[in-house]
């Protein structure tokens, strides 16, 4: 049995085409399935669309006093990249996840507080290596640490007691927020007479939760007026020094370090240390100090 399907013109000649039944109900069921196909792909388009625009409202703003049924959108939390050096360094993200840059876990910015060592040409290397080393290994009960890295008035490398090279891993105009700030001793001299280097150091002074000074450092916050009418200490053979510049300051010879809230002046090289300890256990609990020191096998002068 055939189906007229058309007319067709050949070479001028009009001749009607004919086809099997079979064929076309062949050629229209393909044609079903296709529709089908089709239609199913739009439907779990429209699906995935539903179940973004839901998840996405999950995360709209409620009245004051209420909260969201979803239990994402409670979440207050902010997360952070651990400093790398990428290019999402400084930002926060409302939800856990990879860096988007780097590819690093990102970790709860409450957990993890950012350690500022500032570094320049001649700076002691004890002053800021040991105060590194603390912060690098400490760690809480509940998980709590420290982020530590080294900053400069540029990138640019910089040498310590002449022998070692040390590249800056941020630049004042790059760092990440500062909540310990570390100034260490020896070559000051280069960051007070450094103008922009010094407004950059007062203004940390000012927003960090703790800045500590090891050694000569305490020359950098005497300058800038953050040491005024407060205890401070230094390495014994500036003791004399810092008093006869700053009359503002009480010095004291016979402190390991001082500890006076949001400052804390050392004295000399191997008492940043102590000093740095005196801020996990002031932060973290006396036991993660302990542990610390343990860890690196040093006797802990906690006074």
């Amino acid at each position: 049995t055939s189906r007229l399907i058309g007319r067709s013109s050949l070479d001028g000649c009009s001749q009607t085409v004919t086809m099997p039944i079979a064929v076309v109900e062949e050629d229209a069921m393909k044609k079903m399935a296709e529709v089908r196909s089709v239609l199913q792909v739009m439907n779990v388009a429209i699906a995935v669309l539903l179940c973004s625009v839901q998840f996405g409202n999950a995360f709209a703003q409620v009245p004051d006093g209420q909260k969201s049924d979803h239990p994402i959108a409670n979440d207050t939390r902010k997360y952070i990249c651990p400093p790398c050096g990428c290019d999402s360094d400084g930002k926060i993200f409302n939800q856990p996840g990879k860096c988007p840059d780097c590819g690093m876990e990102l970790v709860d910015k409450s957990n993890v507080l950012n350690v500022a060592i500032v570094v320049w040409d001649g700076v002691e290397l004890l002053d800021f290596a040991g105060p590194g080393e603390v912060f690098a290994a400490a760690r809480s009960d509940d998980g709590r640490s420290f982020q530590v890295f080294t900053v400069a008035a540029s990138k640019q490398p910089i040498v310590s007691q002449g022998f070692l090279s040390i590249n800056p891993q941020y630049a004042i105009d790059d760092c990440p927020p500062v909540d310990i700030m570390v100034l260490p001793g020896g070559g000051t001299s280069n960051v007070t007479g450094d103008e922009k280097l010094m407004a950059w150091v007062k203004k940390q002074t000012a927003s960090s939760q703790i800045t500590l000074s090891v050694c000569t450092g305490a020359f950098v916050l005497a300058e800038n007026g953050s040491l005024n009418d407060l205890d401070a200490t230094t390495w014994h053979g500036a003791v004399d020094r810092l008093r006869q510049q700053f009359p503002n300051v009480r010095v004291h010879a016979d402190r390991r370090f001082i500890d006076n809230g949001r400052i804390i002046t050392s004295a000399g090289v191997s008492a940043g240390i102590d000093s740095s300890l005196h801020v996990v256990s002031k932060l973290f609990g006396e036991e993660s100090a302990v542990n610390t020191a343990r860890y690196m096998e040093y006797n802990w002068q906690k006074k």
